[in-house]
């Protein structure tokens, strides 16, 4: 059997460690990770292995110099140029047979034998080898049928949208018949290109599910929390040199792994779940706790170490200590009592004086993230939002290779004022252009994005706590893809950097608020004379914009008409004295009517009322819907035309609009309410003790319905409906009902709860 081994890998999410060696050659308890893949390959038969190189290759040629491992005889394809995973596959090899194609930079030990056998027997073109995952955001899934025949992909998703629980492990069996497919000397992906042009064409692609081990080390907490797991026996594998004989007058608690000619000095305390490579050295009264010291490190006289990487030749000197997944990069040197805080990096060959506190990474800045919460960034003021933060994302909102204007606003607290500040100075310091649009309120600020052609616009809201909303094209939620590419800037601080001559300055769009408020005015060409209605606002911004507004066109405030505008302005309700209480969905469903009846299709997010679809097939229009955060562009259609629909996202504007409706066709609001279907929407949040995946996956087999939905779950009950989406954290489910009242919507709600709760509780 052959085997390909994929070791190109640069791994820059492992920096430090692998500045200066590339990713397969990362040692995982005293050898190369690499070393481990060609075992496993010889265990199951394998005897020749092409290894395709592009990282460093000679620190991988020189390491293998006789030309074989573990009887497996090696070859090398060097990459000159990016090929992607299958092009470098097709220009490396030509075989004739079945073959194995495997990463160099993972741990596992999947009974290959088992899959030959399974792809053998399938008569498969490709085989994929699949595992079931908690979380699903971070990697690539597999859809397939009952008889493990592969349906479809999906990358890297948000949990509403994450369908299956099964990750390509970026292990696959491929015939010839499949390696023909994919091009010479061409950019090529198995995942993006190779297997979809295989399912358009029919060609089969099954998927052979493996309960093994399996461990994608991408980032520095898996890579050792990874060699953990080999030492508390989680994985089949092969640990070489680990030192038995430890002295007596030292304390140990295992796991621990201790290379040769390792020092060990008296009263030093190392485990458990420690590995310490050879020729290292642990001090007097030293501590060593879930932490990885690689050869030749040096741990000096009472310094601690927890969950830290301290990398090959890097020292920390007499009472320094690194805390949680901190890294000291290759001969760095830590200064006596310094600490190095959790997360942080300290580039190779760097010092940090005796005394010093590292909040932020030695190179290239803090190494903290925010993750992407509902529409932004949430997190309490002045802890979790920090002018330093807001810097930072404004770099690296700056150093989005997709983002050519950015639009920033906030509100009028004195902490968001702040925090925009920092954020535009972030945005100035990488060399871009912030359009700043000042103090004002979230739909206005909407507005002035769509309006002036900002690609990606930023609004600040603070209190208590702090959001940071983030919008794309036409002010719509960002799509998973730009979210990950922000959080992976952020998190390793790689901004880009201008010289002070490039440095640009902020552009005062202020002035922006008077083309709204004539916008606001074109919506009602013909005046509102004679129109009598009450405006209530809990932002008064908001509802002095839209008082003045409605006073200009003519119209009274007076009588027993009430519009509500929520705090962001975004929503509206309405308070009339014969329909009663409207809520925002009902308002919004009243202001589409008029062009579902002409013909024209509408865009609303997927989340929306299904009477919106209702009423759409009484007037013969149509309703569009996009995603909350896409995976991929399947949502493109309806978002060019909720681009061009502000007023979806706008309460200021469905005021208007409905009341020169109203006008024109001497209608009221009963009239309009009256051509409603009945429905009532509930919201309700569920906090979570357990994975989304398991969650919803409880609730689709309690329910006995399919998981079609686009983004989360759709259940059908006797009173109602429920989508049951999970929040982009994964800590909570939001659901929302819908039924023909309020009462029965909440009751919805209160029953999926319950079920919910039961059906953790007994699993």
């Amino acid at each position: 059997m052959k085997a390909v081994i994929m070791a190109g890998g640069e791994g820059s999410r492992l920096r430090p460690l692998t500045c200066d060696i590339p990713k397969p050659m990362a040692p995982l308890c005293g050898r190369p990770m690499i070393e481990y893949i060609l075992e496993l390959l010889a265990k199951h038969g394998v005897d020749e292995a092409s290894l395709t190189l592009r990282y460093m290759p000679e620190k991988i040629i020189e390491h293998f110099s006789s030309g074989e491992f573990a009887g497996v005889n090696l070859n090398f394809a060097i990459e000159d140029t990016p090929l992607g995973t299958a092009g470098s596959v097709r220009s490396a090899v030509d075989f004739d047979e079945d073959f194995i194609i495997i990463s160099g930079d993972a741990l596992t030990d999947f009974d290959l034998t088992a899959a030959i056998e399974f792809h053998r027997a399938t008569e498969a073109a490709a085989t994929l080898i699949v595992k079931k995952v908690d979380d699903p955001r971070e990697y690539g899934l597999v859809r397939f049928d009952k008889n493990k025949r592969i349906r479809g992909f999906l990358e890297k998703p948000d949990y509403s949208q994450a369908d299956t629980e099964y990750a390509n492990t970026g292990i696959y069996i491929l015939s010839p018949q499949a390696l023909a497919m994919i091009p010479m000397d061409t950019n090529y992906d198995f995942a993006s290109d190779l297997f979809p042009q295989m399912l358009k064409g029919d060609v089969p692609i099954y998927a052979f599910e493996s309960n093994g081990y399996w461990c994608d080390i991408g980032d520095i907490s898996t890579y050792v929390s990874c060699q953990s797991d080999m030492l508390n026996g989680l994985v089949r594998c092969n640990i070489r040199g680990n030192e038995a004989d430890l002295p007596e007058n030292i304390i140990v608690h295992h796991p621990v792994y201790v290379g040769k000619n390792v020092t060990l000095r008296e009263f030093c305390e190392i485990g458990p779940n420690t590995i310490i490579n050879s020729l290292s050295h642990v001090g007097v009264g030293a501590k060593v706790r879930d932490s990885v010291m690689l050869e030749g490190s040096w741990a000096g006289d009472k310094a601690r170490l927890t969950g830290a990487l301290l990398c090959e030749g890097a020292s920390v000197k007499r009472g320094g200590q690194l805390f949680e997944q901190s890294v000291v990069g290759a001969r760095a040197i830590i200064g006596e009592c310094s600490e190095v805080k959790p997360e942080v990096k300290v580039w190779p060959d760097k010092r940090v004086p005796s005394g010093s506190i590292i909040y932020e990474n030695l190179k290239t800045g803090s190494n903290e993230t925010q993750n992407f919460d509902e529409n932004g960034i949430k997190g309490e003021t002045g802890v979790d939002i920090t002018p330093e933060f807001c810097a930072r994302l404004g770099a690296a909102c700056a150093s989005l290779k997709s983002v050519k204007k950015i639009g920033v606003a906030c509100g009028n607290s004195k902490a968001a004022q702040i925090f925009k500040s920092a954020f535009v100075a972030g945005v100035l310091g990488a060399g871009a252009t912030a359009w700043d649009f000042g103090e004002t309120f979230r739909s206005m600020h909407s507005f002035a994005q769509t309006f002036c052609g900002i690609n990606l616009g930023i609004y600040f809201s603070s209190g208590v706590n702090t959001a940071i909303y983030i919008t794309q094209d036409g002010a719509l939620p960002t799509t998973r893809k730009l979210e990950r590419e922000l959080e992976s800037l952020i998190r390793q601080s790689t901004f880009n950097r201008c010289a002070w001559s490039d440095i640009q300055e902020s552009v005062n769009m202020s002035g922006v608020s008077l083309i709204y408020r004539q916008e606001l005015m074109s919506l009602a060409p013909h005046g509102l004379a004679g129109i009598k209605a009450k405006v209530k606002s809990s932002d008064p911004e908001a509802g002095r914009v839209l008082s003045g507004v409605l006073q200009k066109l003519g119209s009274v405030s007076e009588g027993q008409l009430i519009f509500n505008l929520g705090s962001s302005g975004t929503q509206v309700s309405i308070y009339d004295p014969v329909c009663g209480y409207i809520s925002p969905e009902q308002v919004l469903a009243m202001r589409m009517l008029p062009l579902l009846e002409s013909g024209e299709p509408v865009a609303v997010p997927y989340s929306s009322p299904a009477a919106y679809d209702v009423l759409a097939k009484q007037t013969g229009g149509r309703i569009a819907r996009y995603l909350s955060t896409p995976a991929n562009d399947s949502d493109s259609e309806a978002r060019a035309l909720a681009a061009s629909q502000p007023f979806v996202r706008d309460g200021l504007m469905t005021v208007i609009s409905l009341l020169a409706y109203m006008k024109r066709t001497g209608s009221s609001i009963s009239d309009l309410y009256s051509k409603l279907p009945d429905f009532a929407v509930s919201h309700h949040d569920v906090e979570l003790i357990c994975a989304p995946g398991k969650a919803i996956n409880s609730l689709r087999d309690a329910y006995g319905t399919s998981r079609t939905a686009e983004e989360g779950l759709s259940i059908k009950l006797e009173k109602g409906t429920a989508k049951v989406i999970p929040s982009k954290k994964g800590e909570k489910l939001r659901l929302i009902a819908e039924a023909a009242n309020a009462e029965f919507a909440r009751e919805i709600c209160g029953e999926i709860e319950e079920t919910l709760s039961l059906l953790i509780h007994e699993s």
